[in-house]
């Protein structure tokens, strides 16, 4: 939720940093001369596409023409001398005749090294990949990661962008691929909410296939279910009124509380029909229910309560309204 206080110093810390991290799009078995007119036009259209900061497509190539060593690491720049060396070493054996290196010179070595960093050509000015067919377009969003509504959107019309482009119909082999911080955010909530799903329909059905079992009645499963559905619906529209969203913690209470709130179901239909076998009459029967098993049932609803009010007072939020929520699930 974008209104707690965590969620507000980290925006204000990301705002004053420039933002969270980029959408990369990823363009695979794009062949090189290709590449200029697929990766200017995928960059034209993100920049118009609606919360885009900037568009990250080229290398700053006047800057890095001639400065390819600053690349470099030290390890690798410690090869590069050796190999030069031994290069100056070998010109100097086969002029003189007298060979005094120590080791053989291994010239494909010292051409892999330019080859990779293209000491002596012209640097490409678009980022490539390890792969030669593979290049990278970074997209700014003015939005953080944070905020799951603007970054769906956002994603969403990237997509489209590179949908409407028609580059991928267009070049043979090029596929375009979307990652970065952004696309794992949207997957984590998909999981999650995979999960949720997942979790309360399990509940729903062991709960019915339990009633079942135990009662043998299908009428007892409407008679004991629509209670719990009509609480956990007054529950969840209080928490809206109250709180105003669902956190990933709070979001298993929906089988949590079906869990729980199916016993006082159980116990009162039971109760309900022993005392019909008995022979008493309807009202009769729902008025022991109600003093009897009712005076329980409050006990046992007390008791739950003060264990889950508990961590209302816990300085974690999720933790603080996953015990509100319960609270207000239980009674």
């Amino acid at each position: 939720p974008q209104d707690l206080p965590l969620i507000k110093e980290f925006n204000e810390v990301v705002s004053k940093t420039g933002g969270s991290g980029p959408l990369v799009v990823v363009l695979e078995g794009l062949s090189q001369d290709k590449a200029p007119l697929a990766i200017t036009q995928l960059s034209e259209r993100f920049k118009k596409v609606d919360g885009t900061q900037y568009v990250d497509s080229q290398l700053p190539k006047d800057f890095l023409n001639n400065k390819q060593l600053l690349m470099l690491s030290r390890r690798e720049l410690t090869q590069l001398e050796q190999l030069v060396n031994q290069g100056i070493q070998y010109a100097r054996d086969q002029l003189t005749g007298i060979s005094l290196g120590k080791e053989l010179f291994n010239p494909e070595k010292l051409q892999k090294l330019s080859e990779d960093y293209q000491f002596f050509g012209e640097i490409s000015p678009f980022h490539k990949g390890k792969r030669q067919s593979n290049y990278y377009i970074f997209v700014k969003p003015k939005g953080t990661v944070t905020d799951t509504a603007f970054t769906k959107h956002f994603v969403d019309d990237i997509q489209k962008a590179i949908d409407e482009s028609g580059l991928e119909s267009e070049i043979p082999n090029l596929k375009i691929k979307l990652t970065g911080s952004l696309v794992v955010r949207l997957e984590e909530n998909k999981f999650i909410k995979r999960d949720l799903e997942k979790s309360a329909l399990l509940a729903s059905f062991l709960v019915v296939a339990l009633i079942l079992m135990y009662t043998r009645s299908w009428f007892s499963v409407p008679l004991i279910i629509f209670p719990l559905l009509l609480s956990m619906t007054y529950t969840f529209a209080l928490t809206r009124l109250a709180i105003g969203h669902l956190n990933i913690i709070s979001g298993f209470l929906v089988a949590i509380l079906m869990g729980l709130g199916i016993d006082y179901g159980i116990h009162l239909y039971i109760r309900f029909k022993q005392e019909l076998l008995k022979g008493m009459s309807i009202s009769e029967a729902s008025e022991t229910v109600v003093t009897q098993v009712g005076r329980s049932g409050v006990i046992a609803m007390l008791t739950t309560i003060s264990v889950f009010s508990i961590l209302s007072f816990s300085d974690f939020i999720g933790f603080s309204e996953f015990g509100k929520i319960a609270t207000i699930g239980i009674v």
